[in-house]
Formats: C-alpha cells, structure tokens, sequence
C-alpha cells in the first residue's frame, strides 16, 4: 500500500516531468545568449516601443535607467503553481519579470533581453529563476526585438 509521503512524491514527480516537454530550437543564436538585437535608432524610441508592446501583457515599468529597462507583470496560474513550487511558495508574492540592457555601438544600440520569474518571500527575501533556456520563451522574446527593429528602422529609412 502506498503511502501518503509516496503519493505525493509521486504526484511531484508527474507533475515534473509532465512539464519536461521538449522545447522548439532557439531561432537563432547570439553572443550574449540571450534574445538580443542591434537596432540603428536612439535609445529612447527603442524603449518606448519595448514599453508599448509589452504593456500590451500586462507589464509595468518597474525600473528604468539610461542602460536598463526591467518591466514586471503578475503570474497566471500555471505559472504561480509553478514557482510555489520551486522557488517560492503558497505565501509568496510572484511575479514575471522581463529585463532590457542597452548599450550604444556606434550609431547602433545593442538590446539584450532577459527573462526571469521571481518569488518574493514573506520575509524580504527574493529568489529568482532565469527562463531564457526556454524555447518557447526565447523565441517570443527574440522575435519581438527583430519586430521592433524592422519597425524602428523602416520608419527610419522613409
């Protein structure tokens, strides 16, 4: 007969690995590793389109520096049960976060992005996972710097 500790971690287990599906290919490879782009317009309209688009999922400025951007959204449900389950818990207060570094090169700006989802616990303290190895996740990211840097510099071109 099973006990209730191995029926749990039996259920852990499942859950796990029922998460562990293969991930699509990154659509391309970068030198930071990271969903990233160098877009020929000034750093301001490249934030403000950043900004603009992902208002549009629900995040907020959290930060915002000559070199950095951080935006900040709540958790869906997948993935609050996720972080309780990993890096926070059921008393955690959980977000997603999605960071943007920019440095000028030339009369170019090279954009890094950089995903992450956060648990703050009910002491203060925060952990972090990195999500920029997920696939699916890297490639919504990179495709929305390609998107804003054909946007950016075809209005420029005209």
């Amino acid at each position: 007969m099973l006990s209730i500790k191995n029926s749990g971690l039996m259920i852990i287990t499942a859950f796990l690995f029922g998460c562990a599906a293969p991930q699509p290919a990154k659509i391309s490879i970068t030198p930071s590793g990271r969903p990233e782009a160098t877009i020929r317009a000034p750093i301001e309209q490249i934030k403000s389109a950043i900004i603009s688009e992902e208002v549009n999922y629900g995040y907020t400025v959290e930060k915002d520096t000559p070199y950095l951007l951080v935006l900040v959204r709540d958790v869906n449900g997948k993935e609050n049960t996720g972080i309780a389950m990993t890096i926070g818990n059921m008393y955690s207060n959980n977000s997603r976060t999605a960071s943007y570094t920019f440095a000028s090169e030339g009369g170019s700006v090279r954009v890094v992005a950089s995903m992450a989802l956060r648990a703050q616990m009910p002491g203060g303290q925060v952990n972090t996972a990195d999500i920029n190895d997920n696939g699916d996740v890297y490639n919504t990211y990179q495709k929305q710097l390609n998107d804003i840097k054909a946007r950016l510099e075809g209005a420029a071109s005209k």
